[in-house]
């Protein structure tokens, strides 16, 4: 009696083949005694970088805290901003906008998800205060309650010389962020 579940797998395994083009005939009686693995390792990135950092701004007084994330003149990339996750001293409302500088004060926690790949991401995250706000604001968001994490999918794409960030509304208020990018190779776009 032919297992049904034998058949299935044949089946998937069959059709898996056919879809990469490898145009061969697996035998049915094979599965009766070897499985078969088809084994997929996605390569080290030539075009894509996955990336991720973080920066916070303390309270000052009488100031607005901002966070951003920039694409650098001569990066030669395109910044695809996946999301932000933030985070609040107090419920504050945050207004997100756009930028054409880095704000003054960098940060050098960011990475590369991928950690086979060398060296650090292009893109500058930074923080600066002001008494009001220093982008053009595009969008809103808010923190509910006090260090309660706020999650914006903000899917924003940032050419060379361009940046995106976010500002609390409420002044002497701590605030961080955490960035989620990817970085587009322009010579291989």
């Amino acid at each position: 009696m032919t297992n049904p579940i034998l058949v299935q797998a044949h089946k998937d395994i069959q059709g898996i083949l056919d879809r990469l083009g490898i145009a061969t005939q697996l035998p049915f009686e094979l599965l009766q005694t070897v499985v078969p693995v088809i084994a997929f390792e996605r390569p080290t990135p030539s075009t894509e970088r996955l990336c991720w950092g973080r920066v916070g701004e303390s309270a000052v007084a009488a100031q607005n805290s901002h966070v951003g994330i920039f694409n650098p003149t001569g990066s030669g990339r395109l910044i695809h901003v996946d999301s932000i996750l933030l985070r609040a001293a107090a419920a504050t409302e945050l207004i997100p906008g756009e930028r054409d500088t880095a704000y003054s004060s960098p940060s050098s926690d960011k990475g590369f998800r991928d950690r086979r790949v060398p060296g650090t991401p292009a893109a500058v995250l930074a923080t600066q205060t002001n008494a009001g706000a220093l982008l053009a604001v595009r969008g809103e968001a808010a923190v509910a309650a006090v260090n309660e994490m706020a999650f914006l999918p903000i899917d924003a794409y940032i050419e060379e010389g361009q940046g995106v960030g976010l500002y609390a509304t409420t002044v002497n208020m701590a605030l961080a962020a955490g960035f989620y990018w990817e970085e587009l190779l322009l010579a291989e776009l």
